[in-house]
């Protein structure tokens, strides 16, 4: 019965239809023939529930041009937000490994000021404590007399020598040298060699004090 009816209503509808075509090529029409050529969508309808008149189809087109082009601005207001996120992070990292960075260095230039004033205050205590033996050193050879101090001929022999050339060691050593060296002795090279170590020895222990 219902598929009947639904059949019934669609012949209708084409009768009506064809009724509305003939209607639009005339001239001049009544109101009432313009009112039932309004009615031609309702018809079409019946038939195609799809049907849709070309107003309808450009405001659709119209409609989802618009929301196509609101999804494209909402993506790119997205994508420009994101950009900007991570713009500021890369920034954001880029200024913490600066601060890394810096901070390491203050921290490398303060190891090297430390590591500079104990070398220097180290040096300062060992220039003092040279300074001080050669102090000791010059005060003792200066109040003992050389017969008093222990020591083998040849150390005597030195001191005697650095004080005739008023305590400049290297001079000294040079005499002395030239007096001991093997070439002038060649009957006891051996003897002579031997005097030379002790020199450098004695050279050594009074450069300590007449050394600057």
């Amino acid at each position: 019965m219902a598929s009947f009816s639904c059949s019934d209503n669609i012949r209708k509808a084409e009768k009506k239809l064809r009724e509305i075509d003939r209607l639009k090529n005339k001239t001049d029409r009544t109101s009432e023939e313009d009112e039932k050529i309004e009615r031609e969508t309702f018809y079409r309808r019946i038939i195609d529930p799809t049907y849709k008149t070309e107003d309808e189809k450009e405001h659709e087109r119209v409609t989802l041009e618009k929301l196509q082009k609101e999804r494209e601005n909402l993506k790119l207001r997205q994508f420009e937000r994101h950009q900007k996120k991570q713009k500021k992070k890369i920034e954001r990292e880029e200024r913490e490994e600066k601060k890394k960075q810096e901070e390491k260095k203050k921290q490398k230039e303060s190891k090297k000021q430390e590591e500079k004033k104990k070398q220097e205050e180290s040096k300062k205590q060992e220039d003092s404590k040279k300074q001080k033996e050669r102090e000791y050193y010059r005060e003792t050879m200066e109040s003992i007399p050389v017969s008093n101090i222990i020591m083998d001929s040849l150390e005597k022999e030195y001191i005697m020598t650095l004080q005739q050339y008023h305590n400049n060691n290297d001079k000294t050593f040079r005499k002395m040298s030239m007096k001991y060296h093997p070439d002038r002795n060649r009957d006891r090279v051996n003897w002579a060699e031997e005097r030379q170590k002790q020199l450098l020895n004695l050279r050594h222990k009074y450069d300590v004090c007449f050394h600057a």
